[in-house]
């Protein structure tokens, strides 16, 4: 059974051999996984390049709605962090910050979305393109935060 107040994170991993779907959290800093589905495609990505379109739509489809009733959950992955192959895959650092919008230095969700259009906007090297970002957030004091520090006074957010 889900719990409430637990951040769950879920994970959508492609590669040329199947398709793993895992949900979980973390407590205390120790992994605990709830549910792992894996469904092999063999054919359907060949060296990083999806070459049977069709297929790949069919087999993800199973993984659209997932629930399991001894477990008494349900799960529609809304917020799925996508896994795939490193093949052609560079990671891109940068730092960016941005001003605090609100006039009493509150950071607000609009902030995190400012920092994080800088970071999309960034010249990379050419033919490659951001596909997502790992953040650090910071406060004015460079207090570092897991999560984006929602409530907390800082002049300014990198």
């Amino acid at each position: 059974m889900l719990m409430e107040n637990v951040r769950y994170s879920r994970a959508l991993e492609i590669t040329s051999s199947y398709i793993k779907y895992a949900v979980g959290y973390v407590s205390n800093n120790v992994p605990h996984l709830l549910f792992y589905k894996k469904k092999p495609i063999h054919g359907i990505v060949s060296f990083g390049k999806i070459v049977q379109r069709e297929k790949l739509v069919e087999a993800l489809s199973e993984f659209h709605n997932i629930s399991d009733a001894s477990l008494d959950f349900k799960v529609e992955p809304n917020a799925v962090s996508l896994v795939l192959p490193s093949l052609g895959f560079k990671v891109f650092q940068c730092d960016k910050a941005s001003s605090v919008v609100a006039s009493d230095d509150t950071i607000a969700p609009v902030d995190v979305e400012n920092v994080m259009a800088l970071i999309y906007k960034q010249n990379v090297e050419q033919g490659n393109t951001i596909v997502d970002v790992v953040p650090d957030y910071y406060v004015a004091n460079r207090q570092a935060y897991k999560e984006p520090p929602l409530g907390v006074k800082g002049e300014s957010l990198t």
